[in-house]
C-alpha cells in the first residue's frame, strides 16, 4: 500500500538526545495554529517511531520509521499544515490564511530535513490491515 517512510537525510540527523532524568515525562503533542496555517509537533523523550505515529493521519496515510534510530529525543517540528486541513478550517468558518497566501512555514518534507535532519518520502510497503467481516446489532451466544 502507499505509505510514507522516514529515513536519515544526507547530512545526518539534527536531533537532541533526551536526558536520562527519571523525573521527566515523555510527551508528544501536536498543535494546529490556524491563523498561520502551520502545525507544530513538540516531543520530549520520544523516539522517531513515535514521530511516525504522530504523523500518520488519514490524509498522509501510514508513516513508517526506517531510520534505525532507537534512542529517545527532544525535538520540535514546525511546518505548513496540509491544504486539506486548511480547507477544513475555512469550511468551519475558523481563521485560516487565504487560499492564495504563501505559507509562512515549509512543507513537511523540507521542514523535516531542515529541522530534524530526516527525510520523509512516499513509497509502497506491506502493512497490516484489519478487516471487519460482519457486525451484528444483537449479541449472539458463544
Amino acid at each position: 500500500m502507499p505509505v510514507r517512510v522516514i529515513t536519515i537525510a544526507k547530512d545526518g540527523p539534527k536531533l537532541k538526545e533526551a536526558s536520562d532524568d527519571p523525573a521527566s515525562r515523555a510527551t508528544i503533542g501536536r498543535v494546529l495554529m490556524s491563523r498561520t496555517g502551520s502545525q507544530r509537533i513538540v516531543a520530549k523523550g520520544k523516539t522517531i517511531e513515535d514521530l511516525a505515529d504522530a504523523l500518520s493521519t488519514p490524509t498522509l496515510g501510514p508513516v513508517l520509521d526506517k531510520t534505525g534510530l532507537a534512542k529517545k529525543y527532544d525535538f520540535t517540528l514546525e511546518c505548513a499544515a496540509s491544504s486539506g486541513t486548511l480547507s477544513s478550517l475555512r469550511q468551519q468558518g475558523l481563521p485560516a490564511p487565504a487560499e492564495d497566501a504563501a505559507p509562512e512555514f515549509p512543507e513537511l518534507p523540507r521542514a523535516m530535513q531542515e529541522q530534524l535532519g530526516l527525510k520523509i518520502d512516499a513509497t509502497k510497503a506491506p502493512i497490516e490491515i484489519f478487516t471487519v467481516e460482519s457486525v451484528s446489532k444483537t449479541p449472539t451466544e458463544n
